[in-house]
């Protein structure tokens, strides 16, 4: 947020950094509630749609996935090393 509100007030021009700023310099609640909701929902999206395009496009990148009734099979015993007596 902070290269927003520098460069809004470089150029001059009405953006979310200063709107943020004048909110929390009026203690506007709301819109700074709205405000860091929208941020963190962007922030998950972008997030989750970088990770699919990595997976895609990476040909080395494979995410195993097992179903719940794989995951709960229990592999057969192994033979001990040593005979118990």
């Amino acid at each position: 947020m902070a290269g927003a509100l520098i460069t809004e007030s470089v150029f001059n021009y009405p953006g979310m950094g200063f709107l943020f700023y004048q909110s929390a310099q009026g203690q506007d609640y709301p819109t700074l509630l709205g405000f860091i909701i929208v941020v963190a929902i962007a922030t998950v999206v972008g997030s989750l749609l970088a990770g699919m395009a990595y997976a895609a496009l990476d040909p080395r990148v494979r995410y195993a996935w097992r179903p719940p009734s794989a995951q709960h099979r229990a592999r057969p015993p192994r033979p001990h090393p040593v005979p118990c007596p």
